[in-house]
């Protein structure tokens, strides 16, 4: 029968390429492993003591039991600290960090990892595994939403691990990580492009019906048929009292019940008609002929098909835009929007709350942070699907254009 210390480095793990966080492929076998390993009495040597501790902690902290992890792990650190080698006190410390950070204790865990960056360069027996300090503090930024900063430290990580010639996994984990970053920064920076751009050509439309503004961004799919309200709702999640604004609509003349749906009115057809005309032209007068730009834009949209974590961005990109190049441009923008949009709703929907309650969170709220850094990591995903050289001409392109 195989020892339990040496069970424990048979236990096979998985690293998910988006969050970057690790996991046991069999929980139930590491479940099993941790309950008699908690059983086990403490080694009286502290390097094996240490060394328990250290596996408890770790295991602890892939199974999310993290109370125990930070317990282990701060004992392991002590241990280190007070008997072991300076290196050993500096692993020791990233995996406490690490725990604090997956406890959201991320300025704490930041001040941690910090220090073993520091020790890391001072210590001679660290400086040619230097790598595994920036490579963790790079996750806890990741973690936090620093996407700018995580970016910046997986590339360090990655320049190491390269110059050192360290194993082939280890230098894929920090190009997949960078990677990772680097689609989050992205993402980031075509949202505030994104939010500059589309709200300046819809801008022209400020005479419309009262409440007939809901139905611009409706349009397409109300072209097509019928549109479920669960979809309405999704792209109006925001607009307070929207029951009320759309039976305005139906009474109007601008919109029909159909079943759990609406669909347009003959008026309703010819006013976004007219609509997109409008928002082709304002857009031609803003941008000109962009079609670089909308090659490159309509090349991320048809590869996020499917990542979405809601119902708009889809139904948006699955209809083929036409009208001007310029026109076209802002229905794809328009639709990626959405999809960060999608990722928002969910990441607070995740954490129990409620459009309204969104809105009231601090922004130094710890479940906002969460939020925005969750909401970061989904809105990615049509990056991710394109190389970092496409991600830096999108956006240099989106940023040339006037609003």
């Amino acid at each position: 029968m195989t020892p339990p210390h040496i069970e424990f480095y048979t236990l096979a793990f998985s690293t998910d390429d988006e969050t970057l966080q690790d996991s046991f492929d069999d929980p139930a076998a590491a479940t099993d492993w941790l309950r008699r390993a908690l059983a086990e009495p403490l080694p009286t040597d502290p390097g094996d003591a240490r060394q328990h501790h250290t596996r408890i902690g770790t295991a602890a902290r892939m199974l999310r039991r993290l109370d125990i992890a930070e317990q282990h792990l701060a004992s392991a650190l002590l241990l280190a600290s007070e008997h072991g080698r300076d290196e050993e006190a500096v692993f020791a410390r990233i995996r406490l960090a690490h725990v604090l950070q997956w406890q959201g204790r991320f300025d704490e865990a930041i001040v941690e990892f910090d220090r073993c960056i520091e020790e890391s360069g001072r210590i001679g027996s660290l400086s040619s595994r230097k790598y595994f300090a920036f490579q963790h503090a790079g996750k806890c930024h990741y973690d936090a939403g620093n996407w700018e900063v995580a970016r910046g430290h997986f590339a360090m990580a990655l320049r190491l691990r390269l110059a050192s010639d360290a194993d082939p996994e280890l230098i894929a984990s920090s190009s997949q990580a960078l990677n990772a970053a680097d689609a989050c920064f992205t993402g980031r920076l075509a949202a505030q492009e994104l939010d500059r751009l589309v709200p300046a050509a819809h801008a022209r439309l400020s005479d419309l019906p009262a409440r007939a503004e809901l139905l611009v961004d409706l349009r397409g799919p109300l072209a097509d048929g019928v549109v479920p309200m669960a979809l309405v709702r999704a792209v109006h999640r925001y607009v307070p009292k929207l029951d009320a604004a759309l039976e305005t609509l139906v009474g109007d003349g601008w919109l029909l019940r159909r079943g759990d749906g609406v669909a347009m009115t003959p008026r309703s057809r010819e006013l976004l008609a007219e609509v997109s005309e409008r928002l082709d032209a304002a857009a031609t007068e803003l941008w000109g002929e962009p079609e670089e730009l909308l090659a490159m834009a309509q090349l991320v949209v048809e590869r996020a098909t499917g990542t979405s974590a809601g119902v708009v961005f889809d139904a948006l990109a699955a209809r083929p835009p036409v009208g001007s190049v310029a026109g076209r441009l802002l229905d794809r923008l328009s639709a990626l929007r959405y999809h960060r949009a999608d990722a928002h709703a969910a990441a607070w929907q995740a954490e129990g709350l409620t459009a309204d309650g969104v809105r009231a969170l601090r922004d130094s709220d710890p479940v906002r942070r969460r939020i925005e850094a969750a909401t970061g990591r989904v809105a990615a995903r049509p990056y991710r699907r394109i190389e970092p050289e496409q991600r830096a001409r999108l956006i240099a392109a989106l940023h040339t254009l006037p609003s």
